[in-house]
């Protein structure tokens, strides 16, 4: 197990406002003193849900509400990562922890140990099977197939209570973690797997050659958990912030910005996909990766554009006249000072720049990533048309500077009885939510394929230090020097052994700059 110890240093301070020297000395000149900040110690374990070590710093669905939670809250956060499930309910026990983020649904054996305050979705538990094969549609048809399931105690669980109806039922228990069973199935090493719904979603689209058979059991609740003797004020703080964060859209927004174009991927199309990255992407790789450099852009995001725009066909041609490999109009190309919308370079360069004029021109209060969508959303449509449908947005009472709020107004550019009212009249507005799904759909591929390297994670992060206000401090020690640590001392030293187990790429002790 590893501690990642997250603490807030700065909660209101920007890096130009300097705190008074008098105020170190409050409490001798007769103000109040400083009121301490509570520390809220969290465990999760690493997965593409909860929490991970992304291209710019730490992310993860889960961690991100766990952090605007304590943020909001007035909370300095120490997040202990566990190796698994295992040593995450064991801690909870142990009094090591005020709240869990498992990842997936309490085993049946836990559920008197923990107590569930904040309930996110319903997920469920789905067999899993290659295309192409005989479709499983009842637990009769798996018996005498080959069936390897990752070993945790929801699923032993589950196991136990299925063979006490189906006795010939054979599960093979592994450690190993849900995306290798998928790709085993993909690979036909295997016949069958299970996976929690949520994990699947970003898997299916990747290993495209499987299917869910059927959800094997009825669907539960992914939940935060807290120990039974729980302070109430956390518990309190907890309700009232899943209680607004529903309310106010940002549970919808953050499933949205995690999930959403996952939801909306077709298998078929990514294997079309992952067949031209192999055959026609290396033609254009390094071209596109200068070009991206060269206007400050992901060139995964790039080519992600060029592929929904031509499917990388440099002389690709519609019946509207857009030319090229990124598709542009005459008149664009124009604009741009493009003369031969047919030469790869020139074109790149012209969608490139074209989508940061896009996303210059955004209002500042669109933050990224949606910034980046709703740049995208206009190169399709056009930028009036996007900020005719942030109007109606506005007009419905929701958030016209969240993606996942504007792409339900979009399509209502199409009827008569809205865009006559609006300032640049009709527009296919579904077409461009579709081709923003599918450019986010086709740029997580690419991350897939070609992981971010450590040059590209440090410029990432460097550009993102230019642009924050608060500061908060990452600190990672092993869970066993921790434990060995605080027995010696009140305060101890944190450090990083050479035998941690987890690898993140970065310093035993960093400070990071985060909104």
């Amino acid at each position: 197990m590893t501690i990642l110890m997250v603490t807030a240093l700065v909660s209101g301070c920007s890096e130009n406002e300097q705190i008074p020297a008098d105020a170190t000395n409050a409490s001798s000149s007769g103000l109040p003193a400083p009121t301490e900040i509570p520390t809220l110690t969290a465990i999760t374990v690493i997965s593409d849900t909860t929490y991970f070590e992304g291209p710019k710093g730490a992310d993860g669905f889960e961690y991100t509400l766990l952090e605007k939670f304590s943020r909001e809250h007035g909370y300095d956060l120490n997040l202990i990562i566990a190796d698994d499930e295992v040593d995450l309910y064991d801690a909870m026990m142990k009094g090591q922890a005020d709240i869990a983020l498992p990842g997936l649904p309490t085993p049946f054996s836990r559920q008197d140990d923990v107590l569930p305050v904040a309930h996110i979705f319903d997920v469920t538990t789905q067999l899993i099977y290659r295309r192409g094969s005989s479709r499983p549609r009842a637990f009769d048809d798996l018996i005498g197939t080959k069936i390897v399931v990752r070993d945790t105690e929801q699923y032993r669980q589950k196991y136990a209570f299925l063979k006490e109806h189906y006795p010939e039922l054979d599960w093979q228990f592994v450690d190993k973690p849900f995306e290798e069973l998928v790709k085993q199935v993909h690979d036909g090493a295997i016949d069958h797997t299970l996976v929690d719904s949520h994990y699947y979603l970003g898997l299916r689209a990747i290993y495209t050659r499987t299917k869910v058979a059927f959800d094997i059991y009825y669907p539960e609740s992914l939940s935060w958990l807290i120990p039974p003797t729980h302070d109430e004020k956390l518990a309190e703080d907890l309700d009232i912030f899943f209680e607004a964060i529903k309310s106010d859209g940002t549970l919808n927004h953050l499933n949205e910005r995690f999930f959403g174009h996952a939801d909306d991927a077709n298998p078929v199309g990514s294997l079309t996909f992952f067949r031209r990255v192999e055959r026609r992407l290396p033609r254009y790789q390094d071209l596109i990766e200068q070009i991206a450099t060269e206007h400050n852009m992901d060139w995964r995001l790039l080519a992600a554009v060029a592929y929904q725009e031509s499917h990388w066909n440099p002389r690709a041609r519609s019946q509207t006249g857009v030319r090229g490999m990124m598709m542009l109009t005459l008149g664009t190309a124009r604009d741009l000072g493009i003369e031969n919308r047919l030469d790869v370079a020139s074109s790149l360069r012209g969608g490139a720049t074209y989508f940061n004029k896009m996303r210059k021109r955004l209002p500042n209060t669109i933050k990224e990533p949606d910034r980046s969508w709703f740049a995208l959303a206009a190169y399709n449509v056009g930028f009036g048309h996007l900020i005719d449908a942030r109007t109606i947005t506005e007009f419905h009472g929701a958030d016209p500077n969240r993606w996942a709020d504007v792409k339900r107004y979009l399509p209502l550019l199409e009827k008569k009885q809205w865009h006559r009212f609006t300032r640049h009249g009709h527009a296919r507005g579904r077409e461009p939510v579709q081709y923003v799904q599918n450019i986010r759909h086709f740029s997580d591929l690419l991350e897939w394929r070609f992981p971010y390297s450590d040059a590209e994670q440090a410029a990432f992060r460097q550009n993102l230090d230019k642009n924050r206000v608060n500061e908060r401090s990452i600190n990672i020690e092993s869970y066993e020097d921790s434990v060995i640590q605080k027995a010696e001392s009140e305060e101890p030293v944190v450090e990083k052994t050479a035998d941690n187990k987890l690898t993140l790429n970065i310093s035993a002790s960093l400070t990071l700059k985060t909104a």
